[in-house]
Order: C-alpha cells, then sequence, then structure tokens
C-alpha cells in the first residue's frame, strides 16, 4: 500500500495539468467552428439540419446539435464536416467512446479533417482512461504537416512532460 501512495500526488498534478489543458482547448474550441465554416463551400440550398446543428453548436446546445447532426448524416453520410462536428458534440456531451468512432473515421477519410480530428480524438482517449493513445496521437501531430497543430500538440506534450 505505501508503494500505491507515491504515484498519488503525480496522478492529482497530471490530472490537473490536463484538465487546465483541455480548459484552454475548450475555451479555443469556439475558434474551431469558424474555421470549419470558412472551409465549407456555400451550397446553393444548404440542408436545414446542417444550418441549425451549427447554430446549436455556436451557442453551446450540444444534445440539439447532435440530434440536427444525425438526421444530416442519415441524409448526407459522406459529409466529413458533418461528422467531425458530430464528434465534437458527443464529446461535450461526455460520449467519449461515440466521439472516438466519429473523429477516426473522420481522420481517415477526409484529409483536409485529419489534423484536428486526431487532436480530439486523443482528448476523447484522455477522457476514457488511455493516455498512452492520446501522447500517440498528439506526439503524431507534433511530427506531422500540418503547423498549427504541430504547435499545439508540441505545446501541450511539452507541458505534459514539464509537469511530470
Amino acid at each position: 500500500m505505501a508503494s500505491s501512495g507515491r504515484w498519488l500526488p503525480w496522478a492529482i498534478l497530471f490530472t490537473a495539468t490536463l484538465l487546465g489543458a483541455l480548459a484552454v482547448i475548450r475555451y479555443r474550441q469556439g475558434q474551431n467552428i469558424h474555421l470549419l465554416q470558412a472551409s465549407l463551400p456555400a451550397p446553393t440550398h444548404p440542408a436545414p439540419e446542417w444550418i441549425q446543428a451549427v447554430a446549436d453548436y455556436e451557442a453551446g446546445r450540444f444534445v440539439q446539435a447532435e440530434t440536427a447532426l444525425q438526421d444530416h448524416l442519415e441524409r448526407y453520410p459522406d459529409h466529413a464536416e458533418g461528422g467531425y462536428l458530430l464528434g465534437l458534440c458527443l464529446l461535450e456531451t461526455g460520449k467519449e467512446d461515440l466521439a472516438a468512432d466519429w473523429m477516426e473515421r473522420v481522420r481517415f477519410n477526409d484529409t483536409s479533417l485529419y489534423a484536428p480530428a486526431t487532436w480530439y480524438l486523443g482528448m476523447a482517449r484522455i477522457r476514457q482512461g488511455r493516455a498512452a493513445e492520446a501522447r500517440m496521437l498528439w506526439t503524431e501531430l507534433k511530427n506531422g504537416a500540418d503547423p498549427v497543430y504541430r504547435e499545439k500538440a508540441g505545446a501541450l506534450l511539452d507541458h505534459l512532460v514539464l509537469s511530470r
């Protein structure tokens, strides 16, 4: 029992550091939807459930956005941005397993969303208690081609190393 007490302060420190990083990410996550919108072509007749889902997500109504996105993805199953946004909603509502499934799907089906989907897949893995997998995903991003996520992942990994 004495040896199990040694890891407790480190576990608390790691958890606090990670929660701090997640808070920063959550704060900045609001910026991601605007980047996502900017990358979407303007459809002549946008699907109403997609428009509603984006509005709900931006307003922080993640459960409503999730419902609209599920309807949207039934009609447009290959809409990668829809899958990505659904993954974010699922992560926001504590459905890490489903969020991870969607992020896995998106990251391999749309190269433009590979880095952000990998980033949030790492977040889902942390919440699932699979920190080693999250670290591997973020290391992949740190060594990857996307400069934004290379920097974010590098900073997060450096922060985690310093807090050990």
